[in-house]
């Protein structure tokens, strides 16, 4: 009896029943309970995620008006008008320095059309001038900061940026938000007050479609003033208690808590750059309300599934074991050995889907396992060659013969820097066993390799080296960007007797991009065709970009690589792209 209840027959028929009758407790008792906090924790990250999103386009309008309020701020001419009508306020004057503004605000205003955000310039001089942008109805006073509740801090900020929340202008019966600013003479004395803002209706379209039955959505500051809302009574007063909203959130993106005297699920988004947070309530039984019906209908199919699979079972028990114990018994015999073996186990359709798919697994890893090697033997190869490649016969030649004329001309502090430099080059080439290092790393390798040529050239070729902060500590194969330094300064800016090599390195979706940008003579347009589509050229003065357009590939595969723009005798640019490795 004991061998007989230990039979894959016997078991399966026992199992198949048991988990009938388990999958009814379970979706009686647990199982609903556990479906609803699923939901709820699916929707409450989707409606995070749709959260930061809106806070994506919230941060773009702030930084708008941020960049309008810098470009008016530190616009000289505008500047030179402000101190010459706080020295002699003439009608002449005033209507000069309207049109010049009327001009900055309409270029701005196309600059800033892409974003679909209109915004308003509002200048409030203590002499009494004014300024804005739009016909001002009568009687406007031009947003006189000296009467608000925020002119303290604006103030403060001795002509910083102060973010205005919420701003109800009553006579245009709008409500706006937006920027302010001490105008400051070069004494440090308050001229007036600039104010950027941008109608309220802006940040609310981009949620309004997302409002629907029981739900609000709100956009504040991190002092929880409104910034926009669904619920346009709240506009502009401090709605929320943030450390109060601390303690309920914690860590978490949702809760489910009580407020308004219903349960709601409250759901937020911080966006750490502008500052902004967006929150939404929903009532929890819309949320909960389309998966009721769904509960009867789960017990119905429970009691359903139970029947039939008893009834099934001896069926399907017999049919099923004999090919599941032949494919256990090949899986088990494969190894690394064998894996081309090819199975031959007949059964059920799943069986032979199961015994197709198997061999076709097992054919494609053997081919991988060839390709590993074959790839793992040209990286190898190709990172070789790329190294031995750095230490150019001519470069150390004319490096050392640059250090013997310095030396000869006792100019033995500029020759002992250009050792220190080389010697640097060299230790990193030659002797650091790591095929990656940080892009912070390869830029200061790279600054060595730039002092010794702008010792050798002097004043002839600039070369200048950006790394933006957020990509420094990125990885990224050594020695990519140095024989396109290189191959700029030799074949590019050397032949024009004199110019510049700009090396930036940034951030921009989620990959690293690094430019190489020179003003040399450039690459004629057959050839830099030829270099895009990746071709290879018998040129061996190009032979670094196909190299270090391979390695890119081998290392992060065949969407990333290189591009190169060139002008003849303007300059040329190539740009290097591969994802961010911590």
């Amino acid at each position: 009896m004991r061998q007989d209840f230990n039979r894959i027959k016997i078991r399966l028929m026992i199992i198949i029943i048991a988990i009938g009758l388990i999958i009814t407790g379970i979706l009686g008792v647990f199982g609903f309970k556990v479906f609803e906090n699923t939901l709820i924790d699916e929707i409450g990250h989707n409606r995070s995620d749709v959260l930061s999103q809106i806070g994506n386009q919230t941060r773009r309008i702030k930084n708008n008006l941020y960049t309008v309020s810098y470009l008016y701020y530190y616009d000289v001419t505008f500047n030179r008008y402000l101190q010459r009508l706080d020295e002699e306020d003439s009608e002449v004057l005033r209507r000069t320095v309207n049109g010049y503004l009327d001009g900055m605000t309409v270029q701005y205003q196309k600059a800033f059309g892409e974003d679909e955000m209109s915004f308003d310039v509002i200048l409030f001089l203590r002499n009494g001038y004014r300024y804005a942008s739009f016909e001002a109805p009568e009687g406007y006073d031009y947003m006189n900061p000296e009467v608000k509740t925020w002119y303290r801090d604006l103030l403060e900020a001795k002509g910083g940026i102060l973010e205005i929340p919420y701003y109800k202008d009553a006579i245009r019966g709008k409500g706006y938000y937006g920027t302010g600013r001490c105008v400051m003479d070069g004494s440090g004395n308050v001229l007036g007050y600039l104010m950027v803002m941008t109608d309220e209706e802006n940040i609310y379209n981009m949620y309004s479609e997302l409002i629907s039955g029981d739900r609000e959505i709100y956009v504040t500051d991190g002092s929880g003033n409104v910034v926009s809302s669904s619920n346009r009574k709240v506009n502009g007063f401090q709605y929320f208690n943030m450390g109060n909203l601390s303690e309920i959130f914690g860590r978490d993106e949702y809760t489910i808590t009580r407020m308004h005297d219903k349960e709601i699920l409250f759901t937020r988004s911080y966006d750490e750059n502008s500052g902004l947070y967006v929150m939404e309530e929903i009532g929890i039984e819309e949320v909960l309300g389309p998966i009721n019906e769904v509960r009867k209908l789960l017990v119905f199919l429970a009691l359903l599934c139970i029947v039939i699979s008893s009834l099934y079972a001896l069926y399907f028990a017999k049919k099923v074991t004999r090919p599941i114990s032949e494919l256990c018994d090949f899986m088990i015999g494969i190894d690394g050995s064998n894996i081309d073996r090819k199975c031959t186990v007949q059964g059920y359709t799943e069986i032979n889907t199961l015994r197709e798919r198997l061999n076709q697994m097992l054919a494609q890893m053997s081919r991988l396992m060839d390709n590993i090697k074959q790839k793992e033997k040209q990286k190898r190869e190709l990172e070789l060659g790329f190294l031995q490649a750095q230490i150019n016969p001519h470069f150390m030649y004319n490096t050392l013969f640059s250090v013997k004329c310095m030396v000869d001309m006792h100019k033995n502090e500029e020759a002992s820097s250009m050792l220190v430099s080389f010697i640097a080059l060299l230790r990193n080439t030659l002797s650091d066993p790591e095929v990656f290092q940080t892009v912070e790393e390869e830029f200061e390798l790279l600054e060595k390799y730039a002092e010794l040529q702008q010792l050798r050239y002097s004043e002839r070729i600039d070369i200048c080296c950006e790394c933006d902060p957020a990509v420094k500590d990125k990885k990224m194969p050594k020695l990519l960007i140095q024989p396109l330094v290189e191959n700029a300064i030799f074949h590019g800016v050397e032949l024009k007797k004199q110019g510049m090599v700009v090396v930036t390195a940034r951030e921009e979706g989620g990959n690293v991009v690094i430019t190489v940008e020179d003003n040399g003579v450039g690459i004629d347009k057959e050839t830099l065709e030829k270099i895009n589509r990746g071709e290879k050229l018998n040129d061996k003065d190009h032979i670094g970009l196909e190299n270090v357009r391979e390695r890119i590939q081998l290392n992060f595969g065949e969407k990333y690589g290189m591009k190169v723009e060139s002008q003849e005798w303007k300059g040329t640019k190539i740009t290097l792209y591969f994802p961010e490795i911590e």
